[in-house]
């Protein structure tokens, strides 16, 4: 279970540092993010995301305990 987790975090999380600028063009861009990263602050919340995605996936894989899986 924990791996099947994995690779979904994987995937997701590529996909959003990927395509951060199509993703960007769809949904719009974040005011929030402009304002704390400067210009181009969407581009860049989208990649931070997408890092974290995967990052959480590894924490799922090595600490399973944390997340009830």
């Amino acid at each position: 279970m924990q791996y099947l987790v994995l690779l979904i975090c994987i995937g997701l999380g590529y996909v959003a540092i990927k395509y951060s600028f199509p993703l960007v063009r769809t949904f719009g861009t974040m005011a929030w993010a402009e304002r704390m990263f400067g210009v181009a602050g969407s581009y860049t919340a989208w990649k931070i995301g997408g890092f974290l995605i995967i990052l959480l996936g590894f924490l799922v894989v090595s600490r399973p305990s944390l997340f009830g899986l």
